[in-house]
């Protein structure tokens, strides 16, 4: 999460910085519901394998999303953390380049 931050973390605002843990939930969750649709459908989608590779995609999203869950407010500290961070960064640079000690 802190590279997508550090390489996206211009172009997003607030709002979507502090949403990243909810979007990383929400788009395991998507996968894993489409896996499992497409294991329900016959597995026309996705290309499997074996009979259960789609079921087995699923079970395995849906423990990252449990995974994710277990975490989440330390996914949140971590994005805040970054954007204290970077302001931090850009007030030592303009300091810098005013002549600062920073």
């Amino acid at each position: 999460m802190l590279i997508y931050l550090d390489a996206a973390g211009g172009i997003l605002t607030p709002e979507e910085k502090a949403l990243l843990p909810f979007s990383g939930k929400l788009i395991t969750l998507e996968i894993g519901v489409r896996f499992l649709t497409d294991y329900l459908q016959g597995n026309v989608y996705f290309k499997t394998s074996r009979p259960e590779h789609n079921l087995d995609r699923c079970r395995n999203q849906v423990q990252r999303v449990r995974s994710i869950e277990s975490q989440y407010e330390k996914m949140q500290a971590l994005c805040g953390r970054h954007e204290r961070f970077k302001a931090y960064r850009a007030a030592a640079a303009i300091d810098r380049a005013r002549g600062g000690l920073a």
